[in-house]
């Protein structure tokens, strides 16, 4: 009874995300391709530790949202809780990224604008470099990274942190 009360509820899950939206209120380790017009909403409560392809979706996170690998193509990530990537994050063209005030995003690598947006209102740590090369940077808080490089403009009203 019990292991297929568990099939049952990855089989939602899996439907879910295809009718255009997965809500996590617990743990979850699933992997979940986010295409346009998809939404991924981990609750206050969610702890998200799967695999994350985005590719046009949006992911809102106000819980844990600590994927075991993700690939970020394009989309929306709109943070109000913790993020944690274990690798480098580029954003690329028709990437967005928005860090939340109460919000605390860590990048284990570099983090990387090209035509991209980064909004951070929270607590932005980046363990390597910062890169403006062509996009949008707007920092109302704190950014903690090793070195800022890149030659494009960064409206900065926080603190940015470097060593």
């Amino acid at each position: 009874m019990f292991l297929s009360l568990v099939l049952v509820t990855k089989q939602i899950n899996a439907q879910a995300i295809t009718t255009g939206t997965v809500t996590v209120l617990t743990s979850d380790s699933s992997t979940y391709t986010i295409l346009t017009g998809q939404i991924m909403s981990i609750g206050v409560n969610g702890n998200f530790s799967g695999k994350i392809n985005l590719n046009g979706g949006t992911i809102i996170n106000k819980g844990i949202f600590h994927p075991d690998s993700t690939i970020f193509i394009k989309g929306r990530i709109i943070n109000n809780g913790t993020l944690t990537l274990d690798s480098q994050v580029s954003l690329g063209a028709n990437s967005f990224l928005s860090n939340n005030i109460g919000g605390a995003i860590n990048i284990a690598g570099n983090l990387t604008i090209a035509d991209g947006t980064l909004i951070n209102n929270g607590t932005l740590s980046v363990t390597q470099d910062l890169q403006n090369n062509s996009g949008t940077l707007n920092n109302s808080h704190i950014i903690n990274c090793d070195h800022l490089t890149g030659n494009n403009v960064i409206t900065n009203t926080g603190t940015i942190n470097t060593n």
